[in-house]
């Protein structure tokens, strides 16, 4: 079933206007800027995909909410079955992985960047996402540096056969609801996601939910790293990906 379409509603839009507010500097006047619905060039990635289907034929463009003066610098950047997107800057490159257990990664990166592939550069700049809504391993993983709820299942069901991450000091984390948590990594803090530890910032955001009547399971976590002073731009990516996703996990 396709994750693409589902978009959130009342408190969730709150949590992710705290994200977009919680990650602008100070003093940015984009902060205090309402969400506009406004639409963005589509690029679809190369796609690795573990599904039998066929690259579908998508729309050129995605409908996002975002502050009106930062649209003209974002673009939406999805696989080729049309499961999901993300935003990031205008003008990048992307790769997407798409498995049979409904997974999914996408990783956008500046043009001219070395493949993710390869070792990130010190200057790295990406957008890196990932979902897990069924490899039981695999998200409590993902989530039990940030939820001791994960954590205890991750012990209880794997004992020492998988470790939880370690995450170091310096990394902040604020959390915005019983299900979500915000994250940074200062520079040459190597800490939750990559490419953190190089010369700019990384910040993130992660969910988790056990499966109930009402919700899916599963951890999704999306970071993004730029310099401080595009830090506006992470803020409404970040935001638009808990808007349009953290409805499964809510």
């Amino acid at each position: 079933m396709t994750k693409r379409g589902i978009r959130a509603v009342g408190s969730v839009v709150g949590v992710a206007m705290a994200v977009f507010a919680a990650l602008v500097p100070a003093g940015v006047s984009v902060a205090q800027t309402p969400a506009a619905v406004s639409t963005v060039p589509l690029v679809v990635c190369a796609t690795q995909s573990g599904i039998s289907q066929p690259a579908k034929h998508l729309p050129r463009t995605e409908v996002v909410e975002v502050p009106a003066s930062l649209s003209s610098q974002l673009s939406a950047y999805g696989d080729n079955l049309g499961e999901m997107f993300v935003l990031a800057p205008r003008g990048w490159s992307c790769q997407a992985a798409v498995g049979g257990d409904a997974s999914e990664s996408i990783t956008v990166f500046p043009k001219g960047q070395p493949h993710p592939s390869q070792p990130w550069p010190r200057t790295a700049k990406a957008v890196t996402t990932e979902l897990l809504p069924s490899c039981v391993g695999c998200y409590l993983t993902q989530a039990c540096t940030f939820f001791p709820s994960a954590l205890k299942t991750l012990k209880a069901d794997y004992g020492s056969t998988i470790s939880c991450p370690h995450r170091p000091a310096a990394e902040t984390v604020t959390r915005l609801s019983s299900s979500v948590v915000e994250f940074s990594d200062p520079p040459g803090v190597h800490g939750t996601t990559d490419p953190s530890g190089g010369a700019y910032p990384a910040l993130g955001v992660v969910t988790y939910k056990v499966a109930s009547a009402e919700t899916a399971n599963g951890s999704w976590m999306e970071d993004c790293t730029l310099p401080t002073s595009e830090h506006a731009l992470c803020g409404a990516v970040l935001a638009e990906f808990v808007a349009t996703w953290y409805s499964s996990t809510k």
